[in-house]
């Protein structure tokens, strides 16, 4: 055995052990998440053939399927926890690596090995790969895409490609960006390369992606008369969003450019500075650079960081770090293709790589470590669902904010963001207009989470969990005629509409 496949195999099983180690975390992890919780919620109605018209926040059920999916085929298997929803993410999390490993070999054993050493890095890649939301699979199938992209040789892998990238999308609807990035991408190569056979294949890949994703996209408009994509969402307001709710959005995503210390906290200290060194080298070196997925690495990290930008400051997208997930494996593979050309160019720069790769094991394992002993929701928030799950009918709606948790602990379906009159029903202080407005729509209890008001309703676009006030809190307890405290602990009240 030759010394590159002894170091292969080594870094194979590190890959096995590690990947083992954060399965287990997984398992102990009791954070729960919004999202979280909603998507598994669907995977459990899948599993029990029943996918509802409606999803878990009220809106048309454009929820994208394949990872709840997912769950209710593992759910089957193993039975339906939170903990098997986690190790699915694991799961995800350890291919993404093991794919970012391949891709880098392709070129070098040490970029695979340095590009997985920089995910790892990542402390959000690491976070989210203990959680069962659908942001690491999406960068899985974005790095499986780019693998497949770099073996199309025929119509064949072409075609293979297409459908990979074009099920990105139903994983999460950030993957119709792919489609559009490699759409680009073959014009440009073309006009560089004039190679007619890559981009012929490049050009059957997207519109076999494409086509698939327009199903999705046909299927929301004969159903809710709207194409429900991230695009038209992004440019036009979606009929389900309520006017209160979109009028006041602007107002709370005021233009501006996220700082230094916002991508610092999404890419990483480390890795945010080798990204400018690596992509200035890759440009100044670019015709001594033969290697189509590296610039197609580079040219997806930088689109897709340039338009998240613009469109921050334009007020149109919500900032949240996770949703840089999808461009992770890419900007690693950048960046270890740039510290191999440092090995390479001098032996003696390994002193400085080498502490880089031991500290993102140490920055990966102590993530891992946090997020298994962080609990979102607190005990008595989950014993107040737990309450109503057990003393309420099963048809009860609920007048809460936080749906995802009310259908994982309670089982029963909330109400908040449409009502209409919501923002008058947060100030005033005539208690029998939040009657009769609740009433109307069928409301039958109202939970309160005091460790989360505010002195004014929150938007909640501004990712501040608080949106319920002390006004209506206090209006609604002091009405002992329409409203019936049924139960309450330290931070939590109940109240049923009389």
């Amino acid at each position: 055995m030759n010394k590159e496949k002894t170091i292969e195999m080594i870094f194979i099983v590190f890959l096995v052990v590690i990947g083992i180690y954060y399965m287990y975390l997984a398992t102990q992890t009791a954070f729960l998440g919004e999202d979280e919780a909603a998507y598994i919620t669907l995977g459990k109605q899948i599993l029990n053939l029943n996918y509802a018209a409606r999803d878990f926040w009220g809106n048309p059920n454009t929820t994208p399927p394949f990872i709840p999916l997912f769950y209710a085929v593992f759910f089957s298997l193993f039975g339906s926890s939170l903990s098997i929803a986690k190790i699915v993410s694991t799961l995800f999390g350890i291919l993404t690596l093991f794919f970012v490993f391949l891709l880098g070999k392709k070129i070098n054993i040490y970029v695979g090995i340095f590009s997985v050493f920089i995910l790892l890095l990542m402390s959000l890649f690491t976070h989210f790969m203990l959680i069962a939301y659908v942001d690491v699979p999406i960068a899985f199938f974005s790095v499986l895409s780019l693998y497949l992209i770099s073996e199309i040789k025929n119509k064949k892998s072409a075609v293979l490609a297409g459908l990979i990238i074009g099920i990105s999308y139903y994983v999460k609807e950030s993957g119709l960006f792919i489609a559009l990035a490699l759409l680009l991408y073959s014009f440009i190569l073309y006009l560089v390369q004039r190679d007619k056979n890559k981009f012929k294949f490049y050009i059957l890949a997207t519109i076999i992606s494409l086509a698939l994703i327009s199903i999705s996209i046909v299927r929301n408009v004969l159903l809710f008369g709207y194409p429900y994509s991230i695009l038209f969402n992004i440019f036009f307001p979606s009929p389900t969003t309520p006017t209160w709710f979109s009028k006041l959005g602007a107002g709370v995503l005021s233009p501006s450019i996220a700082g230094l210390n916002d991508y610092a906290g999404i890419f990483g200290l480390i890795p945010l500075f080798l990204a400018i060194f690596s992509i200035i080298y890759i440009f100044i070196d670019r015709k001594n650079i033969k290697i189509d997925s590296i610039f197609f690495s580079t040219f997806l990290f930088i689109l897709f960081l340039v338009i998240s930008i613009l469109l921050y400051a334009a007020a149109k997208l919500i900032a949240d770090a996770r949703y840089f997930m999808i461009i992770l494996p890419q900007l690693a593979l950048v960046e270890g293709f740039y510290l191999w050309k440092l090995k390479d160019y001098k032996k003696y720069l390994l002193v400085i790589i080498v502490p880089i790769l031991v500290f993102s094991l140490y920055s990966s394992v102590t993530t891992a470590i946090s997020t298994s002993q962080t609990q979102r929701f607190p005990t008595d928030y989950v014993d107040a669902l737990t309450w109503i799950k057990n003393n309420t009918p099963k048809d009860s709606l609920i007048f809460t904010t936080y749906g995802g948790t009310t259908r994982y602990f309670a089982d029963r379906n909330n109400f908040w963001q449409d009502v209409k009159e919501f923002p008058d029903v947060m100030t005033t202080t005539n208690s029998t207009f939040i009657y009769q407005t609740l009433k109307k729509y069928n409301i039958s209890y109202i939970l309160i989470w005091r460790g989360v008001l505010a002195q004014d309703y929150i938007i909640p676009q501004s990712n501040i969990i608080g949106v319920f006030t002390y006004n209506f809190l206090n209006t609604v307890v002091n009405d002992t005629q329409h409203f019936n405290v049924t139960y309450q602990n330290q931070d939590n009240i109940i109240l049923k509409l009389v």
